[in-house]
């Protein structure tokens, strides 16, 4: 009987043993993970900001696509204006030109 009541304490005293080496490997899973969720964390903190970042550059450069459009307009029309003018001015020099061409004969 004595034999038995140490082999059952031996045997108790070794699964205690196992017992508590998993309770230290599964605290130290617990802290690589804790370890991993504030690594997640931050990568997804900083490809928030980079997102958020991205969408103001695009959206920057949206509006000074949209202004250069609007002043490329501008000056499309202005340049027609132009030119029209310049045709009516060469026209009524022709006109002049014309004229004294005329009086001269």
């Amino acid at each position: 009987m004595e034999e038995i009541t140490r082999d059952l304490a031996s045997r108790r005293a070794a699964a205690e043993a196992q017992i508590a080496e998993l309770i230290q490997q599964l605290q130290d899973k617990e802290q690589d993970v804790s370890t991993l969720r504030e690594q997640l964390s931050t990568a997804v903190q900083k490809a928030d900001s980079v997102i958020t970042s991205l969408q103001q550059s695009l959206e920057a450069s949206a509006q000074t696509s949209s202004r250069l459009q609007t002043e490329l307009m501008d000056l499309r029309s202005s340049l027609e204006t132009m030119t029209a003018e310049k045709d009516s001015v060469d026209k009524q020099l022709k006109e002049v030109e014309n004229g004294l061409t005329k009086g001269s004969r």
